[in-house]
C-alpha cells in the first residue's frame, strides 16, 4: 500500500470516527430533549368527567367554606381553575352528546369568570354561590345521561340503572 493509500484510509477512518461521535452526541441530546418536553401530568387531573365533577365538587365546597391558610387557598384556587379549565375536555372525552357537551362548555365558561372573582380575595356573591350550585347540579345530571355509566351502573347493581346516581349531586347530598 502506498502512502497516499494510506493517508486516504485514515482520513476515512477519521471521518467514521467524528460521523459516529456526531451521531452519539445527537442521541444523547434527542433524550435529553424528550425527557424535557415529556408531559407530565399533575395530580388532580381527573381522569373522567364524572371524576372532575366530583372534584369540582369538592374543591368548590372547601374554598366556599373559607377554612383555609393563605398558601392552602392559593394552592385550591390554582387547581381549581385548572379543572374548570379541563373540564370541556373532560366531557369531551366521555359519551356525552354534542348538546350535553355544549352545556358543560358553557358551564365551564360561567364557572371561569366565577373563579377569577375569587383570586384577589373571597368576593363571590349568594347569587353567584346559588348559580355555581345549579351548575354543579346540572354537570352532576349530565353524568347520568352518559351511555357508559348506565352500563357501570347496570353492571354494578341492577338498582342503579333507575336513574339513582352513586354520584351526590352536591357534596352533602348523599348526607340527606
Amino acid at each position: 500500500m502506498t502512502g497516499s493509500g494510506l493517508m486516504t484510509i485514515c482520513r476515512i477512518r477519521l471521518c467514521l470516527v467524528i460521523l459516529v461521535t456526531c451521531l452519539s452526541l445527537s442521541s444523547c441530546q434527542s433524550q435529553a430533549e424528550v425527557e424535557h418536553l415529556e408531559h407530565v401530568t399533575p395530580d388532580h387531573k381527573p381522569a373522567s368527567y364524572a371524576e372532575a365533577v366530583v372534584q369540582l365538587q369538592r374543591r368548590i365546597a372547601d374554598v366556599l367554606a373559607g377554612q383555609m391558610d393563605v398558601n392552602q387557598r392559593t394552592q385550591q384556587l390554582n387547581e381549581l381553575g385548572d379543572l374548570i379549565r379541563w373540564l370541556p375536555e373532560n366531557a369531551a372525552d366521555s359519551d356525552l352528546k354534542k348538546a350535553e357537551w355544549e352545556q358543560v362548555k358553557q358551564i365551564s365558561l360561567r364557572l371561569e369568570t366565577w373563579h377569577t372573582t375569587l383570586l384577589p380575595e373571597h368576593s363571590d356573591t349568594p347569587r353567584q354561590r346559588q348559580q355555581i350550585e345549579d351548575d354543579l347540579q346540572t354537570l352532576a345530571g349530565l353524568i347520568k345521561t352518559s351511555d357508559r355509566f348506565r352500563s357501570l351502573a347496570s353492571q354494578n347493581d341492577p338498582e342503579e340503572s333507575t336513574g339513582t346516581s352513586p354520584v351526590p349531586l352536591f357534596i352533602g347530598d348523599d348526607e340527606k
